[in-house]
């Protein structure tokens, strides 16, 4: 399991999510990688006061991750998981309706 991104075939920079054009050069060509999901926490948020579809989950958090390969994407943490700024999170899921979910990371072997 991972997430899906881009990386730009004229730079080589990688980026998600989708876009037209590569955001370091503009280039229009890209090919489709896949993130490991690793990465850390660099910002966070709790929701209290969530979206009308939401308010059965509250409180939730939100968190700005930076990949281990360096793009950023945001999440939410694992109902339950703490996080701090510069905590080690992986992936353990991607839910189809509210996107990457992550969890503190364990410690790899």
């Amino acid at each position: 399991m991972g997430l899906t991104g881009y990386r730009c075939a004229t730079c080589d920079g990688l980026f998600m999510p989708p876009r037209l054009y590569c955001p370091e050069c503009g280039g229009d060509d890209r090919l489709e990688v896949s993130f490991a999901g690793r990465g850390t926490a660099r910002a966070w948020t709790a929701i209290h006061v969530g979206p009308t579809r939401y308010e059965q989950e509250v409180p939730y958090t939100v968190v700005l991750v930076e990949l281990e390969e360096g793009p950023r994407v945001m999440g939410r943490l694992e109902p339950g998981e703490k996080a701090r700024i510069g905590t080690k999170l992986e992936l353990c899921r991607v839910d189809e309706k509210r996107g990457p979910v992550f969890r503190a990371a364990t410690a790899r072997g």
